[in-house]
């Protein structure tokens, strides 16, 4: 286990009923091996230490499990659970008509999700691996409320990750010994990849689990399985693993009479070293390619790799912090490269070998953000904004899941999304309207915009009509932008946590 890292505020109730002779039912003999493989992941996956994770398989470990035993350990975590903590909820069993079976009776599955709400746990995750588990519902996408923060909102609710559909058979894994559901959960926590901050998240580990569940069904034609998963979390849950990776930037910084260069940015692309550069310069479009040269000269003395630059041209610092430029350039030495970036735009020029782009809007868009309102005008509104970007991504992010759960297909969603569409350019539209605010809330309005800009990216994608080919193409890059927009979501809550809302 990472000495460094330990997700003490997640705890785990492992279930596993093995014995059946009561009910009139076949005894299940991957219990042990089930309970083994999650409580594995767990702790060697997920980081948790061993004394939160809490296993039920009977007096003596025989898997004769009946079930006060659930209600017992379930009131003992009610008890224990803070505010802050994630729960989790493993059965291995049989299940069957809406109903998780234990060795004396049946306990409807929806009132175990019903209670499982109602622990003071802000996350908590049932996995369910029976038959017929896929037989339940929950709240459905959660809504922002528009004095909610991002840290009240993220990852607060319940999520059930269920073996197979309704009315389906859980089946055995390729041993044996173990049910297959079980094996690629715990697979998936092992080898998901985390990010550059050191996490994996919830909707990660199912989307792999679902990518090995596929790849048995495709070597099982006839009894596939297909797993269910639904989610009333704001945004996803994160996992610790591992520390974050160092963002190095490079630290170049010179000023001349001419300008000031205050910030460099490392753009990742295969194999070709590529920066952006962000300059202070009273100059005028006509000097930057002179201007460019010399930042080039410069930087290449540094690190004579780099292949591109794209430099950005503000009149002040607070240009550069608001994103805002009046002239960007692009220098490269490849031929390729300049084939593919120096495009045609009755806005920019190729001078003395230097791609320059003028922003004709600059000083409208100058004008727009200097704001005359207050600083709790402008958070209010921002916030308000927010909330409904949220809630349509959170929805969209709801009715995704169903097309991957077989319930939904993406053909539907585009007819019934026409009206998510227009309120989603329309939100993006006044989101961008509303300008910056004050400096120190720069970086929180960037972050809302980003965020927001993985919500219109869905819109837009949702718009396409593709054929088959080009449909199974737009699938993958609509999850990408449901993964990205909830890492920006994380991100926004970081930005949040350093504000000092009142001044």
């Amino acid at each position: 286990m990472n000495e460094k890292v330990q997700n003490k505020h997640v705890y785990a109730l492992l279930i596993g009923v093995g014995q059946y002779q009561a009910m009139g039912l076949s005894d299940l003999p991957a219990w042990r091996m089930d309970l083994t493989l999650i409580g594995t992941a767990l702790e060697a996956g997920l980081l948790v230490p061993a004394e939160n994770i809490r296993l039920v398989t009977g007096e003596n470990q025989t898997g004769l499990v009946p079930m006060k035993a659930l209600a017992l350990a379930m009131a003992s975590f009610k008890e224990m659970l803070r505010e802050d903590d994630v729960f989790l909820l493993y059965f291995s069993g049989h299940g069957g008509n809406g109903d998780l079976l234990f060795s004396d009776g049946a306990v409807a599955l929806q009132s175990v999700i019903d209670y499982m709400e109602l622990l003071p746990a802000r996350s908590k995750v049932l996995i369910l691996d029976c038959c017929d588990s896929g037989d339940f519902t929950t709240s459905g996408a959660r809504k922002m409320q528009f004095d909610e923060t991002i840290a009240a909102f993220a990852g607060k609710g319940i999520a059930v990750l269920a073996s197979s559909a309704a009315d389906a058979v859980s089946r055995m894994g390729p041993r044996g010994n173990h049910s297959m559901f079980t094996g690629a959960i715990s697979s998936a926590i092992h080898f998901s990849r985390p990010d550059r901050e050191g996490r994996i998240s919830l909707d990660q580990i199912c989307e792999e689990a679902r990518r090995l569940v596929d790849a048995w069904n495709r070597e099982n034609p006839g009894i596939e399985q297909w797993p269910v998963f639904r989610s009333s979390v704001g945004g996803t849950i994160w996992f610790k693993i591992g520390e974050a990776e160092e963002k190095k930037q490079p630290e170049i910084r010179f000023e001349t009479e001419a300008y000031r260069l205050i910030l460099v940015k490392t753009i990742p692309a295969g194999g070709i070293s590529r920066l952006a550069v962000f300059v202070v310069t009273d100059r005028e479009a006509d000097e930057l390619p002179g201007l460019t040269e010399d930042i080039v000269r410069r930087i290449k003395e540094h690190d004579a790799s780099v292949r591109v630059i794209w430099a950005y041209f503000g009149h002040d610092e607070t240009d550069i912090r608001r994103d805002l430029h009046f002239a960007y350039t692009i220098w490269t030495d490849l031929a390729d490269q300049r084939e593919r970036l120096f495009r045609e735009n009755r806005h920019a020029a190729v001078k003395e070998g230097i791609y320059v782009w003028e922003n004709p809007s600059y000083r409208m868009l100058k004008q727009m953000q200097e704001r005359t309102g207050s600083r709790e005008d402008y958070i209010r509104q921002y916030r308000k904004l927010l909330a409904l970007i949220v809630t349509h991504g959170e929805q969209f992010a709801y009715d995704f899941e169903e097309v991957a759960n077989r319930t939904e297909t993406i053909g539907a969603m585009r007819e019934r999304y026409g009206t998510w569409i227009r309120e989603v350019n329309r939100d993006y539209v006044r989101l961008s309207d509303e300008g910056h605010g004050p400096d120190d809330l720069a970086d929180w309005s960037q972050g809302i915009l980003e965020l927001a800009g993985w919500v219109l990216d869905l819109a837009i994608y949702l718009e396409e009509d593709p054929d088959e080919e080009g449909n199974e193409r737009m699938m993958w890059l609509m999850r990408h932008a449901v993964r990205y927009y909830h890492e920006a979501m994380e991100q926004l809550k970081k930005i949040e946590s350093s504000i000092r809302w009142q001044t």
